[in-house]
């Protein structure tokens, strides 16, 4: 299989969400078929089977092709100039259409072209699908609370799902087992969780509490990953609370209240 279908792939994402720009009504049906098709990709990238690896790959582009549309979905409310929306609109379909052929082209080279694959290189492009993931789907499910009026309850149970196959996913690519991991999973979950319940609360902008989450993230799965591979030295980890604590402070301090 030639890794080069990933590029056909890329072609779909932005035929589909190019036309919901000019036909709105075509959007969820356009979401629909972008799914679809991420998991017909992802299907014959991992070589045609459903086994436990074909769902591991999935994970990460579906879950970020499904936060990200649902980031989407919110575009005409982001600000009051139009232009400006559109632009925005436009960056995120090219960063969802560029990450999930990367991730696309690099699963397919993996699977049927080892002696081209670059080592690491599949788990570095899907770390970076999953910390995006993580924050297309909280400012959206924060939006779902302000504009739909979705019960809070309802959203972590979601979020919940949501976080937990993302962080397994992060181990898994990692190489690292369930067996291991679970516990992590767990725990983490929890205190992302309780973080996302907590920003429910405060009347600061979606995009703000996003941040917040999605860098909290960061922080305590990388923090764990180093843990378990036994590389958490006292410089790694004060490298990654500065980097976290910077990106609070700032966005603390000039965040928006509402």
């Amino acid at each position: 299989m030639s890794p080069y279908i990933s590029y056909l792939y890329g072609l779909i994402i932005i035929a589909g969400l190019e036309l919901s720009l000019f036909k709105p009504n075509f959007f969820w049906w356009a979401s629909l078929l972008i799914l679809f098709f991420n998991s017909l990709f992802v299907w014959l990238a991992a070589r045609a089977k459903f086994n436990l690896n074909f769902w591991n790959y999935l994970i990460s582009p579906f879950l970020f092709l499904l936060s990200g549309l649902m980031f989407l979905a919110f575009s005409g409310k982001w600000l009051d100039n139009t232009a400006i929306n559109w632009v925005i609109y436009e960056l995120i379909v090219l960063l969802l259409v560029t990450a999930n052929t990367i991730f696309l082209y690099r699963l397919i080279t993996y699977s049927y072209h080892k002696y081209k694959y670059k080592e690491h290189s599949l788990s570095t492009i899907s770390r970076i699908i999953n910390i995006t993931s993580i924050f297309f789907w909280c400012v959206s499910a924060f939006n779902f609370q302000v504009f739909l009026k979705i019960p809070i309850w309802l959203l972590v149970i979601a979020s919940a799902l949501v976080m937990s196959l993302i962080i397994y996913q992060f181990f898994s690519i990692s190489k690292i087992k369930f067996s291991t991991s679970k516990i992590f999973v767990l725990v983490l979950t929890g205190l992302l969780l309780e973080l996302f319940y907590v920003l429910t609360w405060l009347p600061i902008l979606s995009v703000v509490k996003g941040i917040l989450i999605t860098s909290a993230y960061y922080f305590i799965t990388s923090l764990c990953r180093h843990y378990i591979q036994s590389t958490l030295a006292q410089t790694v980890w004060l490298r990654y609370l500065l980097a976290t604590g910077i990106i609070w402070l700032m966005t603390v301090l000039t965040a928006r209240w509402e």
